[in-house]
């Protein structure tokens, strides 16, 4: 037999054989009790539209001036994405907003 020759990619960072807790090109929770600064968000939806993070995750995927990152309330509401090429800058204490990435580890990557 001849050995194969193959090369494999993956979208989106590494996955949990690597052991960091992360998916090929899911959304990963950095940052528990936190929310990021006015000017580095564009607000999708407001409070009272008891958003839940997953639809929160899905309206920034659809928006063209959502970068990778999104924190929205974890009992639904409030949902707010982080703006291209920004970061957020965990602003604390909140006892209801997490903060997510899109596409595994990145700069903002803080653990928990």
């Amino acid at each position: 037999r001849t050995p194969s020759t193959h090369n494999v990619y993956a979208y989106g960072g590494v996955d949990d054989a690597y052991g960091l807790g992360t998916h090929y090109g899911g959304w990963t929770l950095i940052k528990k009790n936190a929310w990021c600064s006015k000017s580095l968000r564009k607000d999708l939806k407001d409070q009272s539209s008891s958003t839940t993070i997953s639809e929160c995750q899905a309206l920034a995927l659809k928006d063209p001036d959502c970068g990778n990152q999104i924190y929205g309330n974890r009992n639904g509401g409030r949902c707010r994405c982080i703006l291209p090429g920004k970061n957020c800058d965990f602003r604390m204490p909140s006892t209801t907003n997490d903060v997510y990435a899109y596409g595994g580890l990145n700069g903002a990557f803080v653990p928990q």
